[in-house]
């Protein structure tokens, strides 16, 4: 029993290590290192370098895959908290599939569709938007935009 935890134990610390030495190869050559500047930083040979160098790190495109949702995440909080506008159609495009679940995309991917009166009372729902940055966001003109606030403040919506 104690022979094989310490087993496990020493098995265990390997495998990160060798974890560890594949993210900093990758890492480290990205950023223009020589092999052999790498194998003396690690201590390890030049031959295990290059040979880690032509292997994908699946451990590394995890870390970054959290990385990129969580900075989403922070720019979508940043966005909300200052009650900037938030423009749907960008953030389908850039951000979602790496923040949201597909069912979550299905029922946002419908503002594409929606009507430019229905996107625009939307926004007036939503805040502090001006009719400058809506036209913005719609890509329309800001005169149009007037003219669909007009229309629902007469109680004519389409």
């Amino acid at each position: 029993m104690n022979k094989a935890a310490s087993l496990t134990a020493a098995n265990e610390a390997r495998k990160e290590t060798a974890e560890f030495h594949h993210k900093a190869v990758l890492i480290l050559a990205e950023r223009g290192w020589t092999t052999c500047g790498i194998a003396e930083c690690l201590g390890i040979s030049q031959r295990t370098v290059r040979s880690l160098r032509k292997l994908p790190c699946e451990a590394l495109e995890r870390e970054r895959e959290e990385k990129r949702k969580r900075e989403a995440r922070e720019r979508y909080a940043r966005i909300k908290q200052r009650n900037a506008p938030f423009d749907v159609g960008a953030f389908l495009e850039e951000e979602a599939p790496h923040v949201l679940k597909a069912e979550e995309i299905t029922w946002l991917g419908e503002w594409k569709t929606l009507p430019i009166r229905k996107k625009v009372k939307k926004y007036l729902l939503d805040g502090k938007v001006s009719q400058v940055a809506m036209a913005r966001l719609l890509g329309i003109t800001r005169q149009a935009v007037s003219k669909h606030v007009e229309k629902l403040r007469d109680g004519i919506v389409q």
